[in-house]
Formats: structure tokens, sequence, C-alpha cells
């Protein structure tokens, strides 16, 4: 069982995520944070074997959250999952510790193809963005 951390600060995000999760046989959500900061917290506590991250977020977000997690846990794959394609984010992300990267625009079929794959210690770039 692969136990995923969600990091977002919609609620809505989180809570479609963790319903689209529930239905996988493999994965299950072991907690839920609104922001960076929270979720450094949570990860600490609940020691997840993925952690998925949005970037946009208030108090500290993804990517620095990102850095600050992958400094503490550098074994820890992080999965970013944000609305930004841009090389850019997805550069810093990478730079910051993320092992995967992808857009809140393609489908959850993909974030669970990718949470899959970081748990089995390899990266991931969505297609969207290696294109």
């Amino acid at each position: 069982m692969i136990r995923v951390l969600i990091v977002d600060d919609l609620r809505l995000v989180r809570e479609t995520i963790r319903l689209f999760l529930e239905h996988a046989q493999d994965t299950q959500v072991i907690g839920e944070a609104r922001d960076g900061q929270e979720g450094l917290e949570m990860a600490a506590r609940l020691a997840p074997d993925v952690v998925v991250m949005d970037i946009e977020m208030p108090r500290l977000n993804g990517l620095d959250a990102t850095a600050a997690l992958h400094t503490r846990e550098p074994k820890l794959p992080i999965l970013i999952f944000a609305m930004s394609s841009d090389e850019a984010d997805v550069r810093r992300a990478v730079q910051n510790g993320a092992r995967g990267y992808v857009p809140k625009d393609g489908d959850y079929t993909e974030l669970l193809a990718a949470i899959r794959v970081l748990a089995a210690g390899q990266t991931y770039l969505s297609r969207v963005i290696t294109k």
C-alpha cells in the first residue's frame, strides 16, 4: 500500500484526489495539509511514501516546502501537482528535490500513475511537460 500525503490549499482539490485514490487498490491517503508548512509538519509525523504537493499555497509555497522537505528527507518522493506547466516552475521543482511533476489540467489517472512510479523509486514528468 502506497501511503500518500496531499498538500494543497484548495479543499476541493484535496477531496478530489483523496476520492480518486480511494478507488485504487494500492494507495491510501494518510493526511491532507492546507499549505506547505502544515505539509512539512504532517510529513514528519506521518512518514508518507509519496507527497503530492501543489505550488501556489499560503504561508509556505510548494516549491519552498519541497526544498525544505527534501533537505530533511532526501529519499522521500515529492510529486508536484500544480496548475502551472511552465518550464521554469518544472525546473525549479526538480532542482528543489521533486521527483515528479504533473499539471492539474491532466487527468487523475496520470496522477495515480505518477504516484506509483515515484513509489517504485523512479521519476515521472508528465507527457505535457516533456513535449
